[in-house]
């Protein structure tokens, strides 16, 4: 993400929300183990002096009233006033050494064990909301006779910036996008499922993505959208947190596919006999400037044409040698496998990118045009 922004005067980055609570519920725990740890430090020293200046007290007292203290310690062959005073401390200091070497650990493995107790709840918790994120992404993908869809994802961890989704408007218009959310972690899928909601259809009324016009409902033109999201969801200084995205919609009817970028990469054309490639789009991120506009492209669909939206997480993934995966294998894979089915391809384009080290989140999301390829 961060990679092709380079050229704008400042970057909007944000650090990975479990990161911050990991650090936050250590602090705690090492700063009450730190005061416990000086309470104990100070105990332990009047303990160790005490045990050390008895004795030796005794021993003092002994060695003074020697006839007197030899009658008294006769059950002790006298060993204790023939062991000499220095031997005497000596044994004392490292029985007292050993004692408080024994409480530290004690302590420390008291630390240790709060510590991976917090850090097995922050896991259950981060499972739990995975889950529900994984709940959202689409199970199934508007099917009509013309226009076929597929989709493959893989977040680089629990939790993902990425996020798709593709929905029926009305009956001859479909709605698709790819976000992505600057960052990892759970601040950046809050985010993402922020954005999801604010552009999912409602049911029986009008939202982000469609207008009721009478009886009916007419999709919201992408720019549009893309301009609204814009106003809602501006760039927090505190998050600095921004998200690229690729909305569109595709009439059935008309065979238009009509899109708008906000900083996300631009479709690949995959035509069924001709040349294909990168299409055009680009446009701001989402969040960074509030007068931001949005431009509208429109394509014209034929028979065999498929088109892939995709994460940058895709074209970024390195190689042992620092190489891109980039734009360009990304459209020979696909045009390799041409032939093959739509969801063939989306495998083997996922099996090629597994080859490489993914650092984000990856989407792809393919259509394809039915009838025979022109």
């Amino acid at each position: 993400m961060e990679k092709e922004l380079n050229q704008i005067s400042f970057t909007a980055a944000s650090a990975p929300f479990p990161a911050w609570v990991s650090a936050r519920t250590s602090d705690v725990i090492r700063h009450s183990a730190a005061n416990r740890r000086r309470r104990v430090l100070i105990w332990d020293g009047i303990i160790v002096a005490l045990g050390m200046l008895l004795p030796a007290s005794a021993f003092a007292l002994a060695r003074h009233f020697h006839a007197w203290a030899h009658g008294a310690c006769s059950c002790l062959p006298g060993l204790i006033l023939e062991y000499g005073p220095a031997g005497l401390l000596a044994s004392l200091g490292l029985a007292g050494v050993l004692w408080v070497l024994t409480r530290r650990n004690r302590a420390r493995l008291f630390v240790e064990e709060q510590l991976r107790l917090a850090n097995e709840r922050m896991e259950t918790e981060l499972e739990a909301a995975a889950q529900v994120q994984r709940a959202l992404l689409p199970t199934s993908l508007p099917g009509v006779s013309t226009i076929s869809f597929g989709s493959r994802f893989r977040p680089s961890k629990k939790l993902a910036g990425d996020i798709f989704d593709v929905f029926s408007l009305n009956e001859s218009w479909i709605g698709l996008y790819a976000l992505d959310v600057s960052g990892h972690g759970t601040a950046a899928a809050l985010l993402s499922v922020a954005v999801h909601r604010a552009l999912s259809p409602l049911h029986g009324q009008s939202s982000l993505v469609r207008e009721q016009v009478g009886a009916d409902y007419v999709a919201v033109p992408p720019s549009e959208v893309l301009k609204q999201l814009n106003e809602r969801f501006q760039m927090n200084p505190s998050t600095r947190q921004y998200f690229t995205i690729l909305y569109g919609v595709v009439n059935t009817e008309t065979m238009e596919f009509r899109y708008a970028c906000g900083g996300h990469p631009a479709p690949v054309h995959v035509p069924g006999n001709r040349p294909g490639g990168l299409l055009k789009g680009s446009g701001f991120p989402v969040g960074l400037f509030t007068e931001a506009e949005y431009e509208e492209y429109v394509v014209h669909l034929s028979p065999g044409d498929r088109f892939y939206l995709y994460s940058d997480g895709v074209t970024d993934a390195t190689d042992a040698g620092g190489r891109d995966f980039g734009v360009e294998r990304l459209f020979q894979i696909l045009s390799r496998w041409r032939e093959a089915s739509l969801e063939d391809s989306l495998s083997c384009l996922f099996q090629e990118i597994q080859k490489w080290t993914l650092d984000d989140d990856a989407t792809v999301i393919g259509f394809e045009v039915g009838g025979p390829a022109e």
